[in-house]
């Protein structure tokens, strides 16, 4: 890249003194001064604008100098710059823009329609635009669009362009218009987590387990197609004195293919995979989906992801379990644990969640999650239809697998209303829902809705729960029998600013006794798996839950969900809460929270009842020296729990973060009084653009844990191979040719080849990727600095940037002697992306990223006399001086401009004196005047004027 020297210029509006007009010149030095006052007196008649007088730089021996982009005040240069580019406030790239004279004197950016339609400019609505050549430049923007304009500042070096509304594809909601969506190029994707354990037990009964647990999602890309698929694998081995145990599992989840339809806004999926869940349960099949996808909607909601809470008392690991498949697995050391990424959870169900305790001590709760159906506005509409047959994913040995197929619709109606419903029609179960959402304005959103059902069950030979005193169900075993019911269902949200209260949600669900979902119809008779819980067989009568939050303001926060189910043919009752006071004290953050897991009842299967009481401290050691670098990411913590079994354990520990947050470390030491001794555990980590990886060790008296986990991403396209973090929806794939360690937007670095993946984008909608042009290495140079995507769901798109890689220099050319004139346009020709600047004082330029050899074209005029052209070679790079150290990478040379072929010969290089009859003139001033005479002059007399 060329970048202009800037020029120290006289000041603009007041023209530079010249020895007055050409006729005054003539005249002796007497008569000029009469002269000069005459001419004042016709002052009214002067040129007004302001003016920059080339003359003013004459050196009294070279040619007269075009700068004619100078003589008006604000007008551009004629050049490239690196500039950014706004398109109606929004930027879109930062890149080598060329700025050309037109016939008319305008100095216009040079932009294509090819850019301007990947900017969101609807080409079809601009004849104009529609009618040239993709790659051409559209010259005069503002010829170009009706009531577009152009405005560069070349102080900031920011190009703003302005088009109206009605010519662009992005609308003023923010809605984009289909033609921008990207599919992307051909991809293997895949995102992967390891997670292994190493325990050695030690006493009177000594033992060794190991255990590793691997997940590995992703799949492939081509076209608008998206293979995915979901695999896991876990191995289990216990070596003790009575011997040897094994176990192995892997299996595949949610294989499925999928594309978007955007004629209908939805996403079309086949394979393995669940019913939506906000209307209609949702139910894990093998068919089709056809469901609206709200992302394509300018205010579209992105989905939602529980967050599983809860405490751990050693080293444990917690699993998230799903209709009966685990979709989440962690390790966690003792103390408190938030679980917050878990992605695939759908949009609503039951979790179960299992705690294994380094001793394999088991604690099993359900979390129940769901949310409102979305509130349409009028006239908007969200859509499901499903097709296929049932897949067993609950937690019975067997169930029935018939097909079936459900429909669910929710429209906006006036007045804030939303109206949702459903069908789901199968061979011997039938359904169908109704409900009515409203917002409230102050009072909040309230939804009700009522679903009915049919069911013909089957003949079974279960547990006998199923049994009912007034004939509704058929008793299990009794053969064949129809049962038919009512569930009612109210949900409520509101926030209350005013007091800073928010319900988050509150639901409240009641089903009659001969009430059956698809799932337990489907599950009737069937015997409950080894190792579930047995509420998870049963059929729920009733269920409440409550979440909410109440601000404090400076004081903190307080916290609180619950939840209360029952269940029809037993008197078993589960109960859950969880509440939280969360504050802070000059920078030291505290928590108190309470947990109970509570289920009662009467049989023999009863489960024990937890309580658990949480301190937790975080003390920053910013506070005690904010200005220190080397403490602001180093932590003490301190944790203290109490529970209804009387014990108590004390944890107390530190950790920090080095390398910018991508090394992390803890240490942490911890007690109980449950004569288990002291523990304590190690740790540290890495994350960065290529993965994660962490390590692990804990001890104890009689125990010694390590542990291990990695994740990352691995991404094939046509380039080659890329590794990169966690792999989101819609990526992005940068691509630096020839540019590796460059940073770039979310964090990462380019490979040794210029690649690089940003997950995390947002499907459909505009994703701005940039690069950190700091990190360029020496000798790279970027056309621009980034870039604009508009990724569909699932895509890896391209985000290119064009490179030169090179040589910096500072050239200094002379031409026949003297040093080229300031303001001359040194240029390129041969470079795929134009790069030309102006030659600044003394004849000096700059160039990045320039060829070794080449040769660089020089004008600042018209015709061949005021052109020439510079071959040179600069050689190569330069040595590592005496300590190692790389050289600086700057070319500096002084080379000569050589003439084009034909130009004319230079005028003699004589002293003149004009006579009152003649004198010379520039060629300005020529085209002012009818003829010009040029004479010879005395020797010894004054140069007035200027020879070529």
């Amino acid at each position: 890249m060329l970048r202009p020297l800037t020029p120290s210029y006289p000041a603009v509006g007041r023209p530079p003194f010249r020895p007055g007009p050409a006729p005054c010149r003539r005249l002796r030095t007497r008569l000029r001064v009469i002269c000069l006052l005459l001419a004042g007196l016709g002052s009214e008649h002067a040129q007004a604008r302001d003016y920059f007088d080339p003359a003013f730089l004459g050196d009294g021996g070279s040619a007269p100098i075009d700068l004619s982009a100078f003589e008006t005040a604000g007008l551009t240069p004629e050049g490239s710059y690196l500039v950014d580019i706004y398109l109606n406030g929004d930027k879109q790239a930062t890149r080598q823009v060329r700025f050309v004279k037109d016939a008319q004197g305008n100095v216009n950016p040079q932009v294509t329609p090819a850019e301007l339609g990947k900017w969101g400019v609807a080409l079809d609505r601009v004849p104009a635009l529609k009618a040239l050549p993709a790659d051409k430049p559209v010259g005069d923007l503002t010829q170009v669009v009706s009531g577009a304009t152009v405005k560069f500042s070349l102080n900031t070096l920011r190009l703003d362009l302005t088009v109206p509304q009605a010519d662009m594809l992005v609308q003023a909601d923010g809605a984009v218009d289909p033609q921008l969506w990207d599919e992307g190029v051909p991809a293997l994707l895949f995102s992967y987590m390891l997670n292994g354990t190493q325990s050695r037990t030690t006493g009177p009964a000594t033992s060794t387990s190991q255990s590793l647990f691997g997940s590995v999602n992703g799949g492939l890309n081509l076209g608008a197609w998206r293979l995915r698929t979901s695999m896991t694998w876990s191995q289990s081995d216990i070596s003790a004195a009575g011997g040897r145990y094994s176990s192995r599992q892997s299996q595949f989840n949610s294989t499925y293919l999928q594309r978007d339809v955007s004629a209908l806004r939805g996403d079309l999926t086949l394979g393995e995979i669940s019913s939506g869940g906000t209307i209609l349960d949702s139910i894990p099949l093998r068919g089709v989906k056809l469901v609206s996808d709200n992302a394509m909607l300018p205010t579209g909601l992105r989905g939602f992801s529980p967050v599983i809470t809860g405490t751990a008392s050693s080293n444990a690991r917690v699993s998230v379990a799903q209709n009966g498949s685990v979709i989440y697995e962690a390790s966690v050391p003792p103390g408190p644990f938030r679980l917050t990424d878990i992605h695939n959870a759908g949009n609503g169900g039951e979790l179960v969640v299992t705690v294994t305790e380094a001793d394999g001590t088991r604690h099993v709760s359900s979390q129940t999650y769901s949310t409102l159906p979305d509130m349409q506005r009028q006239g908007a509409f969200d859509y499901e239809v499903t097709a296929g047959r049932y897949r067993n994913g609950g937690y019975t040995d067997g169930a029935r697998d018939p097909l079936f197929a459900l429909g669910t619709l929710s429209v906006g109606l006036p007045h804030y209303l939303t109206l949702f419903g459903g069908l789901l029609g199968s061979t011997g179960y039938q359904q169908v829902a109704l409900g009515l959402g409203a917002s409230l304005g102050a009072l909040g959103a309230l939804s009700v809705d009522t679903t009915l059902a049919r069911a013909q069950l089957g003949q079974g030979t279960g547990n006998g729960n199923d049994s009912s005193s007034d004939g509704s169900a058929g008793a299990q075993g009794s053969g064949p029998s129809s049962s038919n019911g009512a569930s009612f269902r109210v949900r409520y949200t509101k926030s209350m600013t005013d007091t800073g209260t928010t319900i988050d949600l509150a639901a409240y669900r009641y089903s009659t006794r001969g009430y059956y979902s698809f799932q337990d119809a489907m599950a009737y008779g069937q015997s409950l798996r080894e190792g579930a819980a047995p509420w998870l067989a049963e059929r729920q009568r009733s269920s409440w839950v409550l979440s909410l939050s109440q601000s404090l303001g400076e004081l903190g926060s307080l916290s609180l969900r619950g939840s209360r189910t029952d269940y029809w043919g037993t008197n078993r009752v589960v109960n859950s809460l969880s509440a939280g006071f969360n504050s802070s004290i000059k920078g030291v953050g505290y928590s108190l929270n309470y947990d109970v897991d509570h289920t009662s009842s009467t049989g023999s299967d009863s489960w024990p009842t937890n309580r658990q009481l949480s301190l937790n401290v975080s003390v920053p050691f910013s506070i005690f020296n904010p200005s220190a670098p080397a403490v602001q990411d180093i932590n003490a913590n301190y944790s203290m729990t109490r529970d209804n079994h009387g014990r108590v354990s004390q944890q107390a520990g530190m950790s920090g973060a080095l390398l910018d947050g991508n090394l992390s470390w803890g240490v942490s030491q911890s007690e109980d009084n449950q004569q288990s001794g002291r523990s304590g555990n190690l740790s540290l980590g890495y994350s960065g653009g290529r993965g994660s990886l962490g390590l692990g060790y804990g001890y104890a008296p009689a125990n010694r844990t390590l542990s291990m986990n990695a994740s990352g991403g691995v991404v094939v396209h046509p380039h080659g191979v890329t590794l990169t973090r966690m792999l989101g929806d819609a990526m992005a794939l940068v691509e630096v040719p020839g540019a590796g360690g460059v940073g770039v937007s979310g964090g990462g670095t380019t490979d040794g080849r210029g690649y690089a993946v940003v997950p995390y984008l947002q499907n459909y909608q505009r994703n701005s990727v940039s690069l950190d042009t700091s990190t360029l290495p020496d000798g790279v140079d970027v056309g621009g600095g980034s870039a604009t995507v508009y990724p569909t769901k699932g895509a890896l798109v391209e985000a290119k940037f064009k490179t030169r890689v090179g040589r910096q220099a500072m050239l200094t050319l002379t031409f026949r002697g003297r040093p080229v004139p300031f303001g001359a346009l040194a240029a390129l020709p041969d470079d795929e992306v134009q790069n030309a600047a102006i030659v600044g004082d003394g004849g000096l330029v700059y160039l990045t990223g320039a060829p070794q050899k080449g040769v660089l074209t020089v004008s600042w005029g018209q015709g061949a006399d005021r052109q020439c052209r510079v071959p040179f070679d600069l050689g190569g790079l330069p040595a590592a001086n005496a300590q190692g150290a790389p050289a600086v990478n700057i070319a500096q040379q002084a080379l000569t401009c050589l003439p084009l072929p034909g130009a004319p010969a230079p005028a003699p290089d004589v002293t003149t004196e004009p006579s009152p009859a003649t004198e010379m003139t520039t060629d300005a001033e020529a085209t002012n005047t009818a003829e010009t005479t040029k004479t010879a002059a005395p020797a010894g007399a004054t140069n007035t004027g200027t020879h070529d």
